[in-house]
């Protein structure tokens, strides 16, 4: 009995020295964040553009609209060039590569980048299929709706992360060339002939607020057309879209039930629509959306509101929560 004893005694030491062991401590789940809200000043004028992160619970930056032209963007397969659809850039290709040619804008079709930023869908896109050819390039309008400029563009070489250009603004020719890393971004202006750094790294941010051209394919022929909303960091975001659910009742268990999308305009700007009768935005706070990172963390929020307490439009309100 004595040995029987000893044995039980042995055995409730191993277990106990087990259940201790510190490489075997069992990881809380991660509680939920506190509901928070969040209002982004975009300005009446709709001008700035806010870099907003969910994972921070804080605004990264923001930036002027108008200090950027290009984006020039490196990926595995290559990379690509997009406009600066936020001021309403467009393209019309000439079909031609004689740079010293004289072109009428009057003479050719002009479009925008399509609002879901997937490569295949660029006015310019990949700079080697571009290479040589004259591109007409609408810089936009401003906040008057009045015109910027146009440009004429001639990508001529472009190889192992550098692209070489040239370009030509009332009648005087630049040259300029774009080097880029593996999965970097960078920004090119024509105004000031130079790379734009003021934005956020890719780690950096969730949700970008901010103008962009929506293109109407329901129409013949095609409109675009300048909106306000809300691009996603397609780097590093998927975000999926409710609209059959109570905001409060979508808890992290759910998560793994719904369909997410990496393209950038999945929130876009349909949480709020334009009331001509009352010439005020109507929000709907039904429209849900969830944030899933590619660090496996997730948010859900939506919008309640589009003016700040003075009435003044380009506030978004928006209720959010890390599940």
């Amino acid at each position: 009995m004595e040995k029987i004893k000893y044995y039980f005694f042995l055995l409730f030491i191993g277990l106990l020295g087990w259940s201790c062991d510190p490489g075997e401590d069992p990881v809380d789940p991660l509680k939920p964040g506190d509901m928070e809200l969040t209002e982004i000043a975009q300005g009446t004028d709709l001008e700035d553009q806010v870099w907003f992160s969910l994972v921070n619970g804080e605004v990264t930056t923001s930036n002027n609209k108008f200090i950027w032209d290009l984006e020039f963007s490196s990926v595995d397969d290559g990379g690509y060039i997009s406009l600066n659809g936020s001021k309403y850039m467009l393209v019309a290709h000439t079909n031609s590569t004689d740079f010293d040619a004289t072109y009428s804008s009057s003479d050719y079709t002009f479009g925008a980048d399509h609002m879901s930023g997937l490569p295949d869908s660029l006015q310019i896109g990949d700079p080697a299929s571009q290479l040589n050819q004259v591109i007409l390039i609408d810089l936009g309008r401003e906040t008057d709706g009045s015109d910027i400029g146009m440009v004429k563009f001639q990508i001529t070489s472009a190889s192992d992360g550098s692209v070489a250009f040239q370009w030509e603004m009332d009648n005087e020719t630049k040259t300029s060339t774009v080097t880029l890393e593996q999965s970097e971004v960078v920004r090119y202006s024509f105004n000031t002939d130079e790379m734009i750094t003021v934005f956020p790294a890719s780690e950096d941010w969730e949700l970008c607020f901010t103008q962009y051209t929506e293109r109407f394919y329901e129409y013949d022929p095609v409109i675009d057309y300048l909106v306000n909303g809300v691009f996603i960091n397609s780097n590093r975001v998927e975000a999926a879209y409710i609209n059959d659910l109570e905001f409060d009742s979508i808890s992290l268990s759910m998560v793994d039930d719904f369909e997410y999308s990496s393209k950038r305009d999945v929130i876009g700007y349909n949480w709020k629509a334009y009331n001509l009768d009352e010439s005020v935005y109507t929000v709907y706070p039904k429209m849900i959306y969830v944030i899933k990172t590619s660090d496996g963390l997730y948010f859900k929020l939506h919008f309640i509101d589009y003016y700040n307490d003075q009435g003044e439009r380009g506030f978004p309100l928006m209720e959010w929560q890390r599940l």
